[in-house]
């Protein structure tokens, strides 16, 4: 890929432009469909999705997005926990034992079973051990 960075704090790549300032682009910055905005007093990144001019700009680091985080405790038996938010296969699934990730697979530590909305752990937790189940959607 070839990036061209041009005078006015902004870097571009063959159509798509990359726009940086602060505060919210919308109603202040002019860009085409497509182009993004990298907000530095706030971290966000914005994506201008529709209109002409200065209008049509979508934050893509807040609010778009929804999170959800359920906890369950270990007894050394139990392999199988039941995410009460609901599981999708487009999902963004992470799992932690005691703050360890881990992975997933059959040959790893847990698999998915989106139909029953629960992860099954090939090992059950010790007992004690906290279990986190994060979902993103």
């Amino acid at each position: 890929m070839r990036f061209a960075l041009l005078k006015d704090d902004r870097l571009k790549r063959s159509d798509t432009e990359l726009f940086t300032g602060t505060g919210s682009p919308e109603g202040v910055v002019t860009a085409a469909i497509g182009d993004l905005y990298s907000q530095k007093d706030s971290g966000s990144l914005w994506v201008k999705e529709s209109g002409t001019g200065d209008t049509g700009w979508k934050d893509l680091s807040g609010g778009g997005f929804d999170e959800n985080r359920e906890f369950f405790s270990g007894d050394g038996v139990t392999t199988q926990f039941t995410m009460v938010a609901g599981l999708v296969a487009s999902d963004i699934l992470d799992v932690y034992v005691n703050g360890l990730i881990q992975r997933e697979g059959a040959s790893f530590d847990y698999t998915t079973d989106f139909v029953n909305d629960r992860v099954e752990f090939n090992t059950a937790p010790l007992s004690g051990a906290t279990i986190m189940l994060r979902r993103i959607r």
